[in-house]
């Protein structure tokens, strides 16, 4: 009887293990990290206006499962990284629990639309500028009433733009397709 006591408990405490690593809803520690690590990205630490864009993205998600069609998510995992980001999302709402970045939706069109204009809507639609992005992430501080601002647009351009552009090697634009890959696998920290 000895042994299969041990026998069960063994087993119990296994099962145990497995659906505790399973599971993919961060710690409380790795979500403290990730708040505390919120806004830090390529050189800049803790920076406000990304850390602005990153709660206003937490409070959006509340309410849908498609951070990508959010334009403070796609304009927060620009400044603040798309690894760190997922990571708030699975510790804020509890529709990010058990989603890979892969798994996400593709980022919505209209919402990309909105970013590069009416050629999206065009025969093979258009690729991204670099004016265009930097037009999208200035207009989504002002879309979501914010007052804190980047020094100047050389930091969104060199800190925000040009790693996806690099990530993306598409040149001076970016097409839909490679940009919504860059959401989903470039895991950027």
């Amino acid at each position: 009887m000895m042994k299969f006591s041990f026998g069960l408990a063994t087993a119990l405490s296994l099962f145990i293990v497995s659906v505790a690593a399973d599971s993919s809803t961060p710690s409380g520690s790795v979500c403290a990290s990730a708040k505390q690590n919120k806004g830090t990205y390529n050189g800049h630490i803790k920076d406000e206006v990304c850390s602005f864009l990153i709660d206003d993205c937490m409070e959006e998600i509340q309410s849908t499962n498609n951070i990508w069609s959010i334009s403070s998510c796609v304009a927060g995992a620009a400044c603040g990284g798309t690894h760190n980001l997922l990571v708030l999302a699975q510790c804020s709402a509890s529709g990010f629990n058990n989603i890979a970045a892969s798994d996400l939706p593709s980022l919505d069109y209209p919402l990309y639309a909105e970013i590069v204009g009416d050629c999206a809507w065009n025969a093979g639609g258009c690729s991204m500028t670099k004016q265009n992005f930097v037009d999208f992430f200035y207009r989504t501080l002002d879309d979501s009433c914010s007052d804190i601002w980047p020094e100047n647009v050389e930091d969104v351009v060199n800190t925000y733009w040009s790693p996806i552009a690099q990530w993306t090697a598409t040149g001076k634009s970016i097409p839909y397709l490679n940009f919504n890959d860059w959401l989903h696998w470039s895991d950027s920290q």
